[in-house]
């Protein structure tokens, strides 16, 4: 585990939304011109980035949480409505909204304070929970006017059990590969 692999943690989503989400991408590609469309593997929401991290860091992390998720309790997240980050006719993030229910913004504080008590730096900007499906605008007519095209994405929920540690490989699709997996403290397999 070298410096040169980026880290981050986050919440994956079940196969059934990953499916559901795929299918809708399909129909919405016709009319939204983006140069990268997620892979549909690597549908998430990120808890926090980590960037590059050495294999003592990433020790001494994983066993804090392991902790945070053992206290923690199951919950569900509501998703589905769409946004997007950037310039409204040149977004460079399009996304589906996950509603930031209480129990999220908890778990991502906790591991954000862990992460801090780590050494890496604190999230200076609101959390946002979000899935990305697609990246920087490349359609010649303004995004706002082709959005309006696409049918609206289905709202979807799903019961969140765990969190897990993502190592990011750019050159491969999908990109996200799972290195361990924090399962909650009630849950029992």
């Amino acid at each position: 585990m070298g410096m040169d692999s980026h880290y981050f943690l986050a919440i994956p989503l079940p196969a059934e939304s990953k499916q559901m989400i795929a299918r809708w991408k399909e129909g919405a590609k016709e009319h939204l011109i983006f140069k990268k469309w997620v892979h549909e593997e690597d549908y998430h929401i990120t808890l926090f980035f980590l960037g590059a991290v050495s294999a003592e860091q990433l020790n001494g992390l994983s066993e804090k949480m392991r902790r945070i998720a053992e206290e923690a309790s199951s919950f569900t997240i509501p998703a589905g409505e769409t946004g997007y980050f950037g310039k409204p006719d040149q977004p460079k993030i399009f996304w589906a909204g996950a509603k930031a229910v209480p129990m999220l913004v908890d778990i991502q504080r906790k591991i954000m304070a862990g992460c801090v008590e780590h050494g890496f730096s604190a999230e200076k900007r609101e959390y946002r929970p979000h899935i990305t499906l697609a990246r920087k605008w490349e359609g010649t007519d303004s995004f706002q006017k082709e959005v309006k095209k696409v049918p609206s994405l289905h709202a979807f929920e799903w019961t969140v059990d765990h969190f897990v540690l993502f190592k990011t490989h750019l050159n491969k699709d999908p990109k996200y590969e799972m290195v361990e997996k924090f399962t909650f403290g009630d849950v029992s397999y």
